[in-house]
């Protein structure tokens, strides 16, 4: 593609070492391969997108090429700003639609940061005029999927650069909806009451946004699994309120769907600092990359505040359930962000 072409004059170069035992054109052909997969599994599809999942992936490290940069030496020099420095010197633009060449030289110099503001931009006054100046209306493209092409983007690129041993696993799950059966669910309840049973699968002909009520133990978190038996989503959310209704319901899940579940709220770091497998996989943990995701309703509402890294987390949303527990418990700031964002 056309996106390629300072690469290919380039090729040579590419050959540096950009990490351990992978020089950096494994690296980029890697990220546009693991893109390409997570693109089309959250439906962001088109030529605009593809192309720039393939900007970023072979400009987002140019930095590396500089001499004063080696994988092995540590410290190590940033990098991001030298990838813009050379992007701009050198006139690479994004063909595929010019406009949107100082919005992807803007991802390529925060790549390994959080978003921020134009003002934050050092060293970068063209591009902090033009971001200041921007009108978003004018790019012809929704901002909302910029931000999920970067996360996708960001995801793709830690993929590459994790241990190989994890890799796969981690990549398989990425791309997994859930799949289970009303018989799954029944080995989640353990006994089950007919009548009651029967009136629990009504469930599944819930509308697309429901309240459902019941009395206490009548099994609403567990069978809350009945309604996106009907539908075909990437995910399934579970918001709970407190750490310790995730921790008993994810050993809860756990025992039926094995990996195929997780968990994750603010103390998860401490949780896992021991176990070097679970570390090596905190970052996708985070990005909500299994099929079934309990969480807490400040994670999601944080998804979407464009707080730090949020672009990572909000793609894992689109298209896919949210079953919010004892919901009555939120508070009324809590309860207008979140029907806000629903």
């Amino acid at each position: 593609m056309k996106e390629t072409q300072y690469f290919e004059k380039n090729k040579a170069e590419y050959r540096k070492f950009s990490h351990k035992n992978k020089p950096l054109q494994v690296h980029c052909e890697e990220i546009v391969r693991f893109f390409k997969k997570l693109s089309d599994f959250y439906g962001i599809q088109g030529e605009v997108f593809s192309a720039m999942g393939e900007y970023l992936a072979y400009y987002h490290d140019l930095g590396k090429l500089e001499p004063e940069w080696k994988y092995d030496v540590e410290p190590k020099p940033p990098h991001a700003p030298k990838s813009y420095e050379r992007l701009e010197k050198h006139g690479v633009v994004f063909q595929t639609r010019k406009n949107l060449t100082p919005i992807l030289w803007y991802m390529i110099l925060k790549h390994h940061g959080r978003l921020g503001r134009p003002e934050q931009l050092h060293g970068a006054n063209a591009l902090t005029s033009y971001l200041r100046n921007l009108n978003i209306k004018s790019l012809g493209v929704d901002p909302r999927d910029l931000a999920d092409v970067f996360g996708l983007f960001k995801i793709a690129d830690a993929l590459s650069a994790t241990d190989p041993k994890y890799r796969k696993s981690i990549e398989n799950q990425a791309i997994k909806k859930p799949k289970y059966s009303s018989e799954d669910i029944k080995k989640v309840i353990g006994k089950i009451e007919e009548d009651k049973w029967k009136e629990q699968l009504k469930i599944k002909n819930l509308p697309d946004i429901a309240l459902l009520r019941a009395p206490t133990a009548w099994g609403k978190t567990t069978v809350s699994l009945l309604y996106p038996l009907s539908r075909s989503h990437n995910r399934i959310f579970y918001l709970l309120p407190t750490i310790t209704a995730i921790n008993k319901f994810y050993e809860k899940l756990r025992g039926v769907f094995g990996e195929d579940v997780s968990k994750i709220f603010y103390f998860y770091d401490t949780e896992v600092k021991e176990n070097e497998e679970r570390l090596a996989t905190l970052f996708f943990a985070k990005c909500f990359l299994t099929p079934i995701v309990i969480t807490t309703v400040d994670q999601f509402l944080l998804s979407f505040l464009q707080c730090g890294r949020y672009h990572t987390k909000r793609v894992a949303f689109r298209d896919s359930s949210i079953i919010l527990d004892e919901v009555h418990l939120l508070n009324p700031v809590m309860l207008t962000l979140l029907t806000h964002f629903v």
